[in-house]
């Protein structure tokens, strides 16, 4: 989708992670600390305003949450002007399998 390399605020998006039932994921090197985080971007701009609330609702929660078992949330927020991408969440980076396959 052209995002790979492109600036986010603080992050420079790297490579395609994954994808969900409304999202896709991507590495993204947070600049000022030189960080490696993920970053996952509600797709298409038809979603229903029920799939807009749920991934609003997950970032919130997972902001208010501390727990070793639980992925940090760092931040969100909502693209303007993006045709592929209206809203997106900043998130802990944590290499290894996929949970896919369970």
């Amino acid at each position: 989708m052209g995002i790979i390399g492109k600036k986010l605020r603080n992050y420079i998006i790297g490579n395609f992670i994954g994808e969900g039932a409304v999202g896709v994921v991507y590495k993204g090197l947070y600049e000022p600390l030189q960080e490696i985080r993920a970053i996952k971007f509600l797709c298409n701009v038809d979603h229903l305003e029920e799939q807009i609330k749920r991934f609003i609702r997950e970032a919130w929660i997972g902001e208010k949450f501390s727990h070793p078992n639980i992925i940090k949330i760092f931040e969100m927020g909502k693209l303007r002007k993006s045709p592929d991408y209206s809203h997106f969440m900043i998130m802990e980076y944590i290499d290894g399998s996929s949970l896919s396959v369970f």
